[in-house]
């Protein structure tokens, strides 16, 4: 989720730490951080933070923003806070009418034919990733986001976060019914699909940060341009004065050439310096063993075959689409590599 301003992030942040966490009004946060932590980080256990100026300032009190020291020790904290836990749902309605319909509705095969061999009730791993990002520019920009992503079919579930935290979980049976599980891909790929899918994330939640930064370049872009171009259009007088009179006008050519490369370089220059660097890392992942339905399912491209389980969520209440095995997209209309018989897109399979 994108915070959308600093105190959703400081709240989030501090309860994630093992903060009490009390909200009066949207400028005043008061926090108990753990005895622990405030020893380690040699910070106060109690703190009242403000996130608007104040000209008077109580004990244990603080106005925040992104540059601020404290978060920058709570920030190396979470870092090394990297936890991993593991559940299961124990029970969850499993559809299986109409699921043959509803294959041949959501999955249209270009080069090849399907027949759905079995369906039966399975469970699959999913894996909910959180990160902690930071984003670099003129200003920063801190935050937290999540993925969710079926470590089987590479499907990105959203809000299975949200969605998850209604149900029932058997905190004592992380490994339901394993001998049903639907073999997970290797983690190498699983977490070249994050990657991909956090980038994309993070280009949408940044999408106003970085509007702002390109509407202050633009600004900047223009007031170089009207300035350097005033020189340039009173250089071009002299030129033509000096042309028209016979004079020798080498020195205002050589000016104008080196005005014009000067402002070349300083637009560069605004630009680097408005450009967004962001890194991001995980800080927490919880693995979530959910029942499912699989369609057992065997598809045939020319001579050959291969078998495949798509799947049904029931938490989302719908088909999983496969994906490119190339870019990772989700996939409706299938092509099969003649050679492999991996699942492509249109756009890969060219």
């Amino acid at each position: 989720m994108i915070y959308k301003n600093i105190s959703q992030y400081v709240q989030q942040l501090s309860e994630f730490l093992g903060g009490y966490v009390e909200t009066q009004v949207d400028s005043l946060m008061e926090v108990v951080f753990p005895d622990g932590l405030a020893q380690q980080l040699n910070i106060n256990e109690y703190y009242k933070f403000y996130f608007e100026p104040r000209p008077l300032m109580e004990e244990n009190s603080l106005v925040l923003n992104y540059n601020s020291s404290l978060l920058e020790q709570l920030g190396v904290s979470l870092k090394e806070k990297t936890i991993f836990s593991q559940t299961a749902v124990s029970s969850l309605y499993l559809k299986k009418a109409r699921l043959e319909e509803l294959f041949k509705k959501r999955l249209n095969f270009i080069n090849s034919t399907y027949k759905i061999i079995e369906i039966k009730p399975s469970t699959c791993s999913y894996l909910i990733l959180n990160y902690k990002y930071t984003a670099v520019s003129e200003e920063r920009k801190d935050g937290l986001t999540s993925v969710a992503i079926n470590e089987h079919n590479l499907f990105l579930v959203n809000n299975l976060y949200d969605e998850f935290e209604a149900l029932f979980i058997d905190e004592t049976n992380a490994a339901l019914e394993v001998e049903t599980l639907l073999p997970p891909s290797p983690l190498k790929v699983v977490f070249s699909m994050v990657s991909m899918a956090i980038e994309k994330i993070l280009k949408e939640e940044l999408a106003d940060f970085q509007k702002s930064l390109n509407y202050r370049l633009e600004k900047d872009i223009k007031r170089l341009s009207d300035y350097f171009n005033a020189i340039i259009k009173e250089i071009d007088k002299k030129i033509a004065k000096k042309k028209t009179n016979n004079e020798n006008f080498d020195k205002e050519l050589s000016r104008l050439d080196f005005t014009e490369k000067e402002l070349e370089r300083k637009i560069i220059d605004q630009k680097t310096r408005y450009q967004i660097n962001v890194n991001f890392k995980p800080f927490s992942a919880l693995r979530v063993i959910i029942p499912v339905v699989a369609l057992k399912t065997l598809l045939r491209c020319k001579k050959k075959s291969r078998e495949i389980n798509f799947v049904w969520n029931p938490i989302i209440k719908d088909l999983e689409n496969p994906c490119c095995k190339k870019c990772f997209s989700p996939v409706a209309n299938l092509f099969l590599d003649e050679e492999s018989l991996d699942i492509l897109c249109p756009a890969c399979r060219g």
